[in-house]
């Protein structure tokens, strides 16, 4: 069977399909769109959004973050934006907490937080150790 090879010059054409969205200014628009939208000020999502902007998934709407400074500004304050809604959403008391709750230690890096304080004397049980392996 032969083996094919191909030159050391050759260039590979460039793969992958090309972005919907080419300035960082069309982008901020859209997603502005997005958030004056009925659906965007009611209750916004990252995949409402996604959906709004024409990607398959959300993770292409956060591929952006990559392309500039410009566009990485746009998916930040964008998912702040989002995550502000939830916060203000858990302290509304019309509204199903664990949920917000869920989808801000899921979707948003909350984490709960429990602190632990140790007290004794750490020498003193060392000592006890190793006089009892003694």
């Amino acid at each position: 069977m032969a083996r094919r090879t191909s030159k050391p010059d050759a260039k590979k054409p460039a793969g992958g399909r090309p972005r919907l969205y080419e300035s960082a200014e069309e982008f901020a628009a859209k997603v502005e769109a997005y958030f004056n939208s009925e659906e965007g000020q009611q209750f916004p999502t990252l995949s409402g959004l996604s959906v709004f902007m024409d990607f398959s998934d959300r993770e292409s709407f956060s591929k952006y973050a990559d392309y500039g400074d410009q566009f990485s500004r746009t998916v930040n304050k964008t998912r702040m934006r989002i995550e502000a809604h939830r916060h203000r959403a858990l302290i509304a008391k019309d509204t199903f907490t664990p949920g917000i709750i869920f989808d801000l230690k899921n979707n948003h890096g909350w984490k709960d937080k429990q602190e632990v304080e140790v007290t004794g004397n750490l020498a003193a049980l060392l000592a006890e150790r190793r006089k009892r392996r003694s």
